[in-house]
């Protein structure tokens, strides 16, 4: 992934995957669309991700992520950002921290 500088799109919506995402994702520096939701991608968010600053919608919601992707937050003004951020029912908190997202989806997938 670290040498696709200059790709623009990255659509993994609904694959099956899972694991880390690799901190050679911060190298893509061209990208403006980020879906990588509905898989089962888990840890936290790299910090390399701060070097996305052309981003205009990211779609990392319905994961397994943990912690905060307000790495994210230091780009440019989001079209759309989903995570999930919102309270869950069975969680005492959200899964992930987000000061910057336009919507929070919960564990059964609903984004507000």
């Amino acid at each position: 992934l670290g040498s696709l500088s200059g790709l623009t799109g990255l659509y993994l919506y609904a694959n099956s995957l899972s694991g880390t995402l690799p901190p050679e994702m911060g190298n893509m520096i061209s990208l403006t669309h980020l879906s990588l939701s509905n898989n089962a991608f888990t840890g936290t968010m790299p910090p390399s991700v701060v070097n996305l600053k052309k981003l205009k919608y990211v779609y990392v919601n319905n994961n397994d992520f943990l912690g905060t992707v307000d790495h994210f937050c230091n780009s440019s003004d989001f079209e759309r950002f989903y995570a999930d951020c919102a309270m869950n029912d069975s969680l005492e908190k959200s899964k992930v921290e987000c000061s910057c997202c336009t919507a929070c989806c919960d564990e059964n997938g609903y984004c507000v």
